[in-house]
């Protein structure tokens, strides 16, 4: 396993497991500190976070927005075809293969953002974010 930023490695590895699962339920409840913020939420696979993103899109009803739910509705199913594959045969990889990269960003779902002075519940309740930028981490949701 190789990574090019400064990410957490122990959080990489978990995003990792997490994009790696063929199962819509696969879910883990974590808190991350970022930017000086508290994102609360359930880490979920990439493709379960594009499928969600493709389902806001297609309830909106903004120009171009068909367009750009069948965008993510691809790259949902791209992702989810790897882990399927993942999930058959235990790894994209081969002995002859590079080493797979670690993830660069992490996708939660019924995600809150949590300031000093307030807490606001996301459009949707998705949230993406690099994982260089994160600070700190804990398993389990914090509800104010």
């Amino acid at each position: 396993m190789t990574t090019s930023n400064d990410a957490d490695l122990l959080l990489a590895v978990l995003v990792q497991a997490s994009n790696s699962s063929a199962d819509p339920e696969t879910s883990v409840s974590i808190t991350l500190t970022v930017g000086g913020l508290v994102v609360s939420g359930d880490l979920v696979p990439a493709w379960v976070w594009l499928r969600e993103v493709r389902g806001l899109l297609v309830e909106g009803s903004g120009t171009g927005a068909d367009g750009m739910a069948n965008v993510f509705g691809m790259l949902a199913d791209d992702a989810l075809g790897d882990a399927l594959i993942r999930d058959a045969t235990g790894s994209l990889e081969d002995e002859e293969a590079p080493a797979q990269a670690l993830p660069t960003t992490i996708h939660l779902a019924r995600a809150v953002v949590l300031g000093a002075h307030h807490h606001q519940e996301l459009a949707g309740g998705l949230w993406r974010g690099r994982l260089s930028h994160v600070t700190g981490w804990t398993f389990g949701r914090f509800e104010p």
